[in-house]
C-alpha cells in the first residue's frame, strides 16, 4: 500500500497493490468507508515506487458493497493509523538514507516558500477577479453534430480580448464548465473542456472568464515537500539555496560537437560535472539555445545521464526543442493544444503513434511471407502426394529395366558362348603378344648397352662378342610379337564382328523391341511425374513468398538420373516439413504481437518515456503530468530561468540530481516590483515580498560563487548599434557583437531609428484612456497617433517581399487592441496579426529581423507608468535582429518624471545622434503614403 500526498483541504487517498492490479480508494469523510476510484493494471513506475516506499497491510478482510446501505456498522477505514505508519515509515528511511534533518534556516526558507506560494495564488485570484468576462455571440460544435455532449466548442468572442492559448475559462453561471482554449484566431476561441457538455446545456449567448488553474499552485507545493521530506533527487538544493554552499565542479574531458566561443565552452565544460546547481548567464542573442543543445547532448552521449529540459511557458520550452541535436531521443509532454508548431513533432502522443505505425507496418510486411501458409501447407500435401508418384513411375521403370535385360540376353544367348571363347582367346594371346614384346625389349636394351661398349680397350672385344650373340635373338623375339599381334588383330576382328551379329540379333528380336518400348514409356512418365512435381515445388516456393525455396532439380539431371531428381524433390520437402510448423508459430507470435501494438499505447507510452534520453516539459508540467510520475532525471536544464521565481523552478529542480538554470536576470521577472506592491499589500514578511519579486536566476546570482556562474558574453542577434546601447545599459559594456550587419530598406537608413511624435499637435499627440485595463487593475492607456503609424509601418514590413519577419510590440493592452483593430483594415490573416503584435511580456524568447515598438506615454506630467521597469525597454529592443523602429514623444520622454527612466532616454537620444537616427513622424507618414 502507499498512502498518495493530498491536495491542500483534502484527505488522504491510498494505492492498494495486488500481484497484477492497483485499486485507488478514496476516503469518504464520516462513513468509515472507502470509494474505489480507479482499478488497472500494475506498470514499470509502480513497482518502482513499491520498491522504493511501500506499506504491507494486513487486514482481517476487505469487503466490497455496492451501496451505502451495505456498510457493516461496525467498519472502520483505519485511515489515522495508516497515515501515522506511513509518516513513521517515510522518517525511518530518510534516517537510514542518511538524510541530515532541516537547518533552521532551511526550515525558514520553506516556510516562506509556502507562504510565496500563497501569496502568489491570492495574488491569481484577485487578478482574476479584477478582470472582466468576454462575451460571446455564438457558439459552435468542432464538427458536423449539432446536437448531444461534445468536449469541443467553438466560440465567436465579442470585440478584444486577452485571452491566450493554454488559458482555462470558465462559461460564467456555469461552474461546472470550466475548460482549456485551444486554440486563438481572432475573436474565435476554441475550448475543450474538462468534460463533455451537452450542445442544449451550453448557452448560445453568454460570456467566458478566466479560471485560476491550482495545478500550478499544488505542484510548487509538492516541490517544498520533497524538500522538507528530503526526497528531493537533487540532494544539495537547500544547501544552494539557503547556505549557499556548493560543492567543487570537477574537471570534464567531454567535448562539444559543435564550436562554442570561451564563455559558451565554459558553460559546457562546468555543466558536464557540476554536482548541485550551475547558473548560465545568457543575455540576449548569446546562444543560450545552442549551449543548451551541446550540455544536454554531452549529458546523454557522454555522461549516458537522462535530461528534462524546461522553461516556464510552452513557447520556451518548444525553443529549445527545436535545437536540440537529431541524434537525441526527445520527447515532448504537454497537451497538445497548447504545444507550438516547432515541439509537435516531438510530443509523446505523437511520437508512439509513429512508433505504433511504423511497427505495424514492419509487421505488416514481416507476416505478409507467412500469409500464405494454409496454401504452402497444401501445396506441401500435394508435392508429397507427387513425390510418392514419382517413386512410383520410378519402380515402373525399374522393372521395364529388368525385363529389357531379360529380353536382351535371351536374345543374345545364341552368341553367348562363341563370344566366350573368343573372348578367352584374345586374352591368351594378348598376353602372349606381352611377354614377347617384353623380351624384345629387353634383348634389344642389352644389345644396346654392348655396342655401347665396344670401344673399351680389351673389354670392347668381349662387348662385341656379346653384341654378336644378342642381336639374332633380338630379331627372333621381334618376329614372335609380330606373330603375336597379327593373331592378336584377327581375334579382336572376329570379336567384333560376332558381337555386331548379336547387337542386331538384339535390336532385331521382336520380344526386345517390345520391352524396349514399354521402358521408353515408363521413362517418359517418371520424367512427366518428376516435372510434376517439380511444378509443385516451384508453387510451394511462390506461397512462401521468399520465406524458403525448395530448390528443384535441373531439366537435363531430371531426364539423366530420375531417382537423383527425386532424392533432391524429397530432400526439400522434408526441409519444409520440418520448417513450416516452425513459421506457422512465427506467424501467431506476429499477430499477436501487431494486436498487442495496436491495442497496448500505454505500454508504448511508458517505454517511450522509459528510454528517452530528453524529455522536455514545462516547469509545472514536470510534475503535474501523470505519464512522468517517477521518473528521474539525471540533469535539470531550466531555460528563462530570468523569468521564473523559486517556486517554479524548484518543480523541475527536485525531480533531478543536478540542476544548470539558463537565463537572462534582466528579463521580466514574474511578478514586477509594482505588481507586488498592488497585490501583495496583505505579505507581510519583506522576505517573501522579494521572492516574488524577484527571479530565481536574480536571487541567486548574487550570492553563489563566480565557480557556479558563467556569463555569456558574444550575442550574435542584434546590430552593434543597438548592442552596443543594450549593453551599456543592462549589462556593463560586457557583450561583444559579432553580426552580419544592417538590412536597409526603403523607409530606414540606420538599425536603429526614432520616429519622434512631439511635432505633431498636442490633442492628437497625446495618450488618451484606454477602454482596455491592465492586468492588475490598472488604468489602460492608449495613443491614437502612435497607433496608426504602427499600424502602417506592420503592414508595410508585413507586404515587403520575403517572409515579413516583423513584430510589433507595445507596452499597454488597450494600445494593444487598438493597433490590433487598425492593423485588420490592413492586413487580411487575423493569424498574422496574432503571431506578430503583441505586449512585452509576449515576446519574450522571441526574435524578429524588424521589431517595432511603440512607447504609448505622451502626457504634460511626465508619467510613464510601468515604463519606469526597464526590463521592459531591454526585452523589446533586444528582439530586433536588423532593424529597432520606435515611435514615441521623444522630449516628454526624455523630461519623464521617473529618474531612472529619464536617464535611459536621455543616453538613448545621444546613441541615436551617434550611432542612429531621429525622424519625424510627418517624414515617415510621407514615405509610407509615397510607397503606398
Amino acid at each position: 500500500m502507499i498512502v498518495a500526498d493530498p491536495k491542500p483541504g483534502d484527505d488522504p487517498s491510498l494505492y492498494v497493490y495486488t500481484p497484477e492490479w492497483k485499486i485507488r480508494l478514496y476516503l469518504i469523510p464520516n462513513r468509515n468507508v472507502y470509494r474505489i476510484g480507479y482499478v488497472g493494471p500494475l506498470e514499470p513506475r509502480d513497482h518502482q515506487r513499491l520498491a522504493d516506499t511501500s506499506l504491507i497491510v494486513k487486514p482481517r478482510a476487505w469487503r466490497v458493497v455496492r451501496t451505502f446501505a451495505d456498510i457493516p456498522p461496525a467498519s472502520k477505514s483505519y485511515i489515522g493509523e495508516i497515515v501515522n505508519a506511513w509518516k513513521r515509515l517515510r522518517a525511518m528511511l530518510a534516517a537510514e538514507r542518511g538524510r541530515r534533518p532541516l537547518s533552521e534556516a532551511q526550515t525558514a526558507f520553506l516556510d516562506r516558500l509556502d507562504a510565496m506560494i500563497d501569496a502568489a495564488q491570492r495574488i491569481k485570484r484577485r487578478q482574476l477577479e479584477s478582470t472582466g468576462a468576454t462575451d460571446y455571440t455564438a457558439k459552435r460544435s468542432t464538427g458536423e453534430q449539432r446536437h448531444g455532449k461534445r468536449s469541443a466548442y467553438v466560440f465567436e468572442l465579442a470585440g478584444d480580448h486577452e485571452f491566450t492559448e493554454g488559458t482555462f475559462v470558465d462559461v460564467v453561471g456555469h461552474d461546472d464548465m470550466r475548460g482549456r482554449i485551444t486554440r486563438i484566431a481572432g475573436n474565435t476561441a476554441t475550448v475543450k473542456f474538462d468534460r463533455p457538455i451537452d450542445w442544449d446545456a451550453l448557452p448560445a449567448v453568454g460570456a467566458l472568464k478566466e479560471a485560476p488553474n491550482e495545478t500550478v499552485f499544488r505542484s510548487e507545493r509538492e516541490a517544498v515537500e520533497l524538500l522538507r521530506a528530503r526526497e528531493a533527487h537533487n540532494p544539495h538544493l537547500l544547501d544552494v539555496f539557503v547556505d549557499r554552499k556548493v560543492r567543487k565542479i570537477p574537471e570534464t574531458h567531454a567535448q562539444p560537437r559543435e564550436p562554442l566561443n570561451p564563455e559558451q565552452r565554459r558553460a559546457f565544460e562546468k555543466a558536464g560535472t557540476v554536482e548541485d546547481l550551475l547558473l548560465v548567464h545568457g543575455p540576449p542573442g548569446t546562444g543560450k539555445t545552442r549551449t543548451i543543445s551541446e550540455i544536454a547532448r554531452a549529458a546523454v552521449l557522454d555522461f549516458q545521464q537522462k535530461v528534462l529540459v524546461s522553461s516556464h511557458s510552452n513557447r520556451a520550452v518548444d525553443n529549445v526543442l527545436a535545437n536540440l541535436p537529431a541524434d537525441l531521443e526527445v520527447l515532448r509532454v504537454g497537451y497538445r493544444e497548447s504545444v507550438t508548431p516547432e515541439g509537435e513533432a516531438y510530443l509523446l502522443d505523437t511520437r508512439v503513434s509513429e512508433l505504433r505505425e511504423r511497427i505495424r507496418a514492419a509487421t505488416a510486411e514481416a507476416i505478409g511471407p507467412y500469409g500464405s501458409l494454409d496454401t504452402a501447407e497444401a501445396w506441401l500435401r500435394e508435392l508429397t502426394a507427387r513425390i510418392d508418384h514419382c517413386d512410383a513411375r520410378i519402380a515402373d521403370l525399374d522393372g521395364a529395366d529388368s525385363v529389357l535385360s531379360r529380353a536382351a540376353a535371351t536374345a543374345a544367348a545364341p552368341y553367348a558362348s562363341r563370344l566366350t571363347d573368343l573372348t578367352a582367346e584374345v586374352e591368351s594371346v594378348s598376353a602372349m603378344h606381352e611377354r614377347h614384346s617384353k623380351a624384345e625389349q629387353r634383348w634389344r636394351r642389352w644389345s644396346a648397352a654392348s655396342r655401347s661398349h665396344t670401344g673399351i680397350p680389351i673389354l670392347g672385344l668381349i662387348f662385341a662378342l656379346v653384341f654378336l650373340v644378342l642381336t639374332p635373338l633380338g630379331d627372333k623375339a621381334e618376329q614372335r610379337c609380330i606373330s603375336a599381334r597379327t593373331a592378336l588383330d584377327a581375334l579382336k576382328a572376329e570379336h567384333r564382328r560376332v558381337t555386331g551379329e548379336r547387337d542386331q540379333a538384339i535390336v532385331a528380336d521382336p520380344e526386345v523391341r517390345r520391352t524396349r518400348e514399354q521402358r521408353r514409356r515408363a521413362e517418359t512418365e517418371a520424367q512427366t511425374a518428376i516435372a510434376d512435381a517439380t511444378s509443385a515445388a516451384a508453387d510451394l516456393t511462390k506461397s512462401l513468398r521468399g520465406l524458403v525455396a525448395v530448390d528443384p532439380p535441373g531439366r537435363e539431371d531430371a531426364l539423366a538420373d530420375p531417382r537423383a531428381a527425386t532424392a533432391v524433390l524429397k530432400r526439400g520437402r522434408d526441409r519444409l516439413a520440418r520448417d513450416l510448423p516452425i513459421y506457422r508459430r512465427r506467424k501467431d507470435l506476429l499477430t499477436r504481437w501487431l494486436g498487442a501494438v495496436s491495442s497496448s499505447a500505454d505500454e508504448l507510452r511508458n517505454e517511450f518515456i522509459r528510454y528517452a534520453d530528453v524529455i522536455a516539459a514545462t516547469c509545472i508540467g514536470s510534475a503535474s503530468r501523470p505519464e512522468l510520475a517517477g521518473v528521474e532525471f539525471d540533469l535539470a536544464i531550466i531555460d528563462e530561468a530570468g523569468q521564473i521565481g523559486i517556486n517554479d523552478v524548484l518543480v523541475p529542480l527536485t525531480r533531478a540530481r543536478r540542476g544548470v538554470l539558463v537565463g537572462d536576470a534582466m528579463q521580466l521577472p514574474p511578478f514586477l516590483d509594482t505588481e507586488v506592491a498592488q497585490w501583495g499589500a496583505g505579505v507581510d514578511d519583506p522576505a517573501v515580498r522579494e521572492l516574488l519579486a524577484k527571479s530565481a536566476l536574480e536571487v541567486l546570482s548574487s550570492d553563489l560563487p563566480d565557480s557556479h556562474q558563467v556569463a555569456l558574453a558574444e550575442q550574435r542577434r542584434m546590430p552593434e548599434a543597438i548592442a552596443d546601447f543594450v549593453s551599456a545599459q543592462f549589462y556593463g559594456s560586457a557583450l561583444r557583437t559579432v553580426h552580419r550587419g544592417f538590412r536597409r530598406d526603403p523607409l530606414m537608413l540606420t538599425p536603429m531609428t526614432f520616429i519622434d511624435t512631439s511635432a505633431l499637435p498636442a490633442k492628437r499627440r497625446m495618450e488618451s484612456r484606454g477602454r482596455a485595463g491592465e492586468r492588475w487593475s490598472l488604468p489602460g492607456c492608449a495613443n491614437r497617433a502612435e497607433a496608426e503609424l504602427l499600424a502602417r509601418l506592420a503592414a508595410h514590413y508585413d507586404h515587403l517581399p520575403g517572409d515579413g519577419d516583423w513584430c510589433l510590440i507595445v507596452p499597454y493592452r488597450a494600445q494593444l487592441q487598438l493597433v490590433k483593430s487598425l492593423l485588420r483594415r490592413r492586413i487580411a490573416s487575423a493569424e498574422t496579426i496574432e503571431l506578430n503584435v503583441g505586449t512585452v511580456d509576449s515576446f519574450q524568447g522571441g526574435e524578429r529581423d524588424v521589431v517595432l515598438y511603440g512607447f504609448t506615454r505622451s502626457n504634460r506630467a511626465g508619467n510613464v507608468g510601468f515604463l519606469a521597469e526597464l526590463r521592459r525597454l531591454n526585452v523589446a529592443f533586444t528582439r530586433a535582429k536588423s532593424q529597432l523602429v520606435m515611435v514615441g514623444d521623444l522630449p516628454m520622454l526624455r523630461a519623464a518624471a521617473d529618474g531612472g527612466f529619464r536617464d535611459l532616454m536621455a543616453d538613448l537620444d545621444v546613441h541615436l545622434k551617434l550611432r542612429g537616427d531621429v525622424r519625424s513622424y510627418g517624414e515617415i507618414e510621407t514615405l509610407l503614403r509615397d510607397l503606398d
